[in-house]
């Protein structure tokens, strides 16, 4: 795995990430596509074995979800991770229009 340094702040990330857009549901009714815990764990466990310590999330995925269903994946192993996420994103539904 190649790493890069990450600034000054003395890290190390691989260049690829692991993604958590698709982690977790947001309403009751699950969604084609969308990664459970038990998916998430294994996709967590192969990226760790592969050399990647950088994790993406944000609290707009999935409304939260996501960041619920990587808290469960990452725990005990917390220190492993570099994870990085978004501060500007905003959590409103909005009614998609015709074309969007």
């Amino acid at each position: 795995m190649l790493y890069r340094q990450l600034g000054a702040s003395g890290l190390r990330v691989s260049c690829f990430a692991l993604g958590s857009a698709s982690f977790g549901v947001s309403g009751s009714e699950p969604k084609s596509g969308v990664v459970d815990v038990a998916a998430a764990q294994r996709q967590l466990d192969m990226a760790l074995e592969a050399g990647v310590n950088f994790v993406d999330t944000a609290d707009a995925y999935g409304a939260g979800a996501s960041e619920t269903v990587l808290s469960q994946v990452l725990q005990g192993r917390r220190d492993r991770v570099v994870l990085a996420t978004k501060a500007r994103c905003r959590l409103v539904s909005l009614p998609l229009g015709p074309g969007l």
